[in-house]
This record gives structure tokens, sequence and C-alpha cells, in this order.
């Protein structure tokens, strides 16, 4: 009988297969949806550079978990998952700026944008409107194809639009349409749903 021991303290390049999953509620759900259940084997792809998030690799996917518990997915602002200390947000930009190439290379690219992103946010913040709409628009070119990428451009797209600084006309229902459409036409193409 092997050691039974927590994602958290596996290293990079090591696997191992789930024994449990202890996470409750909300996030016991969707770390079930991302396929991370008993008898599931994974192996730890990388960490990034400040140790957060972690790359995981489960049946020939890449996915990443943030230490501290919470989830990267679905997060409306990437400013908000990863400035942590007041004062230090043109360090924590620097950071981001050499640390999320190295994360890219780990993670074919996963997240791709976000740095951009971040300082389009610190941009909108301190009032820098045509630079945050600039920075957007390149984040939103590395983002593409991104759902969550997308979601947080999009976010930051509408707020600049309700500050009357966005793109006019901007039709957010018709963006989310479209990106339904695509995963729908990838469940049909993997499934043979009809």
């Amino acid at each position: 009988m092997s050691d039974i021991i927590s994602l958290r303290q596996m290293q990079i390049g090591q696997s191992g297969r789930i024994a449990t999953v202890e996470a409750l509620g909300e996030m016991g759900r969707r770390i079930r949806d991302m396929g991370l259940i008993p008898g599931t084997t994974v192996s730890i792809v990388g960490r990034a550079p400040l140790k957060d998030p972690v790359a995981l690799r489960l049946s020939g996917v890449t996915v990443t978990l943030r230490n501290s518990g919470s989830w990267t997915f679905g997060s409306p602002s990437v400013l908000m998952m990863y400035y942590r200390a007041p004062g230090e947000l043109g360090k924590e930009l620097a950071e981001m700026y050499e640390c999320m190439p190295h994360y890219y290379k780990i993670t074919n690219g996963h997240g791709r944008g976000a740095e951009l992103l971040m300082d389009a946010e610190a941009a909108y913040l301190q009032g820098a409107w045509e630079k945050a709409a600039v920075l957007l628009e390149r984040a939103r070119a590395d983002a593409a194809g991104q759902e969550n990428m997308t979601l947080c451009c999009d976010f930051l797209a509408l707020r600049l639009a309700l500050c009357g600084k966005g793109k006019e006309g901007y039709d957010f229902a018709a963006k989310r349409a479209a990106l339904l459409m695509k995963e729908l036409a990838v469940l049909r193409t993997h499934t043979g749903l009809k």
C-alpha cells in the first residue's frame, strides 16, 4: 500500500492516483467537474514561479489550481485574483510580466494575456482610460479562444463601457451566445451529439 499525500505536497513531475476528495459544497462540485475524482491519475506539470497556481495533468488535459484553494476559473478579474498586498501593485505587475511567459510554457498557454489584463484593470482603476483600453485589446488578442480569460476581458470592457470609455455598442449577449455555440460545436464533435 502506498502513502497518501495531498496534491499540495506533490513535487513537479510526480504522479499519483486520487484517493479521496475532501472538498465540500461548491468547491467540491468544481473539483469533480474538472475530473479530480477518486481513481483518477494526476501528475504535477509545474508550478508558477510564485508557487501559485499549480498545473496538473489528468486524462490528457492540463488544469490549474490555486494553492489557496480557490479557483481561477470563472473569476471576472485577474487583478482581484492576484493583487494581494496594498501598495505593491507596481511590483506585482512587474512580477506578472516576468513570470507569466514561463507559466504559459508549462501550461500550453493557459491564461495567456493575464499580465496584460491585470495591467489594464489597474489602469482602469487609476483612471488611465486610454491605456486600459489599449491593454484590454492586447489582452483580448492574447486570450483568443480561452473562455475564462475572455470573460475577464468582457468584464473590464463592460466597466469601461459603463464609464463611457469603452467601445460603442459592445454586444455582450451576442458575445456570450457565440461562446456557447462554440462550446456546443465542440460537444457535438466529441460526443456525436446532434
